[in-house]
Formats: structure tokens, sequence, C-alpha cells
């Protein structure tokens, strides 16, 4: 099995490690040192390198994100608000490559996402974390034989309740 994913790194070099004529700005006033980055990102960091990622997926270059960021025409810090904390992490692996690997049918695995009331995700989508904690429980399934309708039926439960709520708002 092959996983592709991507890593960001993080460098700093400390005050102390610059030394002889490099030093000389430092020490004039005319450069500065930058603080240490934290021993760990937040998750509203690792969301926005994640947003930042994608912005760059969709064609933004990154040194245009970066010049609006620093003139203040743009932030990212709403990244931290709470209400993010409920967007799980993608795992490594696609959809096609957890059916390829599990023997899911691939109807079956992106009906995951649908019950959940959102868009049908293309095979080459990531799986969410949470949705990957699924994953064992339908290859039990598949396993064992249940037929897809039966695995399938929490997703048309939860297409009647979103259909009815709207209703019962009225009520």
């Amino acid at each position: 099995m092959r996983v592709e994913g991507s890593v960001t790194a993080i460098s700093w070099i400390p005050s102390e490690a610059i030394q002889g004529l490099p030093k000389l700005p430092f020490e004039l006033g005319v450069g500065h040192y930058d603080e240490p980055p934290p021993d760990r990102l937040s998750p509203g960091d690792v969301r926005r390198v994640l947003m930042a990622k994608s912005l760059e997926d969709a064609g933004v270059p990154l040194d245009g994100l970066a010049a609006a960021i620093q003139r203040g025409a743009l932030s990212l810090d709403f990244l931290d608000a709470a209400s993010y904390e409920r967007f799980t992490a993608l795992a490594p692996e696609t959809f096609r490559q957890v059916s390829d690997r599990t023997g899911i049918p691939l109807e079956l695995l992106t009906a995951v996402r649908e019950a959940i009331g959102m868009a049908p995700p293309s095979p080459d989508d990531r799986l969410r974390e949470d949705e990957m904690a699924i994953v064992p429980f339908i290859e039990l399934q598949v396993a064992e034989g249940f037929r897809p309708a039966a695995i399938e039926r929490p997703r048309a439960m939860s297409s009647t309740l979103r259909a009815m709520s709207p209703t019962w708002s009225w009520v």
C-alpha cells in the first residue's frame, strides 16, 4: 500500500547560533530576531496551514496570500474560533484507496459522508478521521455478508430526518 502525505516544517535559528560578522546587523539594531516558534502548533495554526494549502491548490499564489496577510488586508484568525473544532482532520487515504485496501465497495464507502448530510465525495477525496473510525465496522459488515442496503439504512434514515426537520420547526 502506498500512502502519500505532506509535511510542513518550520525552521528557526536561535540567536546564540549566530556569531561573528553575521551577528553585526543584530547588534547594531538593523536586524532583529524573531521569537522562537511554539513547541507545538495550535489546532488553529494547523487549520491555517491547511487553508493555505487549499488556496494554493486552487491557484491562489502563496506570495500574494502572504502579502495580503502582512498588509492586514486578509486574516485567517477566524480559524481559531471554537466552531472550527468540530471539523475533523483528513486521513491520509482517499476513498478509492480505502476501498481497494478493505474490499468495501466504493459506492458504499462514499455513502458514509452522504449519511451525515454532506455532498457526495469523489473517489480521490481523502476521508476524514471521524469517517475512518467507521471503516472497520463497515468492513466487518461486508465480510459477514450484510447486504449493502442494510449497511446504508442509516443514510436513508438520516435523509428522512433531515427532510422532516424543517417541518418540525413550524410546529
